[in-house]
Parts: structure tokens; sequence; C-alpha cells
């Protein structure tokens, strides 16, 4: 039973207004499963630092050889493989880990220089820095006493 007449119950429209946003927004479905299924795969984090753009991106289980590295224009592309277990010998129980291909391009600013990239991968985190113009980074004035 309710508190509010028939006519007046702010708490069903309420939920309705919810339920029809909802649906409203409902992305299609995605079969896949684990973290492949986030649109952006692997997770990527870009900073800025006083050199220029650190790009970090998780790469767990890829060997170096297995990445690729491409600057066209204003865009990187990391793409990577990484090759599926062998269960030679065994029988499968379960699969989580992903393999197979995977790429991602980032948009860079105006001031990169993708003629100076550096690229690093250490206990599964590829760490790229894209360098700045030598132009565009801030520089010390000093002033000069009269």
């Amino acid at each position: 039973m309710s508190l509010f007449p028939r006519n007046l119950d702010p708490f069903g429209d309420w939920f309705d207004l919810r339920r029809n946003l909802d649906r409203g927004f409902r992305l299609p479905r995605d079969t896949r499963t684990g973290p492949a299924r986030s649109r952006a795969f692997p997770p990527v984090n870009v900073f800025r630092n006083k050199d220029g753009y650190l790009i970090q991106m998780e790469v767990p289980g890829v060997a170096a050889e297995d990445l690729s590295i491409e600057a066209a224009g204003r865009t990187l592309t990391i793409a990577a493989r990484r090759k599926a277990v062998q269960a030679e010998g065994r029988s499968t129980h379960r699969l989580e880990r992903w393999n197979g291909e995977f790429s991602r391009a980032i948009h860079l600013p105006e001031d990169a220089d993708t003629e100076k990239i550096d690229a690093r991968c250490k206990n599964g985190i590829l760490n790229v820095l894209v360098h700045q113009h030598e132009a565009a980074k801030p520089r010390q004035i000093s002033v000069a006493i009269q």
C-alpha cells in the first residue's frame, strides 16, 4: 500500500523515468567475455610530463618482438599479438587469459614530436614516451636588473 494517492506516486514516477533512461542509453550486447569485453582493451593511461607524453599500456605476456609501434601524422598506433597457451598433453578446464591480436590508436597533440619516441617494456607494462617539440616546451626567461 502506498502512502500517496494512486495518481501521485513520486517514487514510481522516478523509477519509470530511470527505467526509460536506461532503456534509451542501452549499448548493444557484446558476446565477448573477460577483459577483452572492454571497448578500450588493453587499458591505456596517458600522462604529460616535462619531456612530453608518457603512454602506459598493460601488455602482460606479450613478448617485445610481438609489439609494433607506428607513428603516422599525429596518430600513434600500438599493436601486438599474444600467442595462445599450448595445452599439449593436457585437457583444458578453463581459459580466461586473452590471446590473439589487438591494436590501439592514440591521437597525439600538435606539440608531440613523432620523430622522437622511446619505448620500453618492463613487468608487463609498455611505456612509450613521445617527446614534445623543443619550441613547445616552456622555458624560463630571466629578468635582467637595470
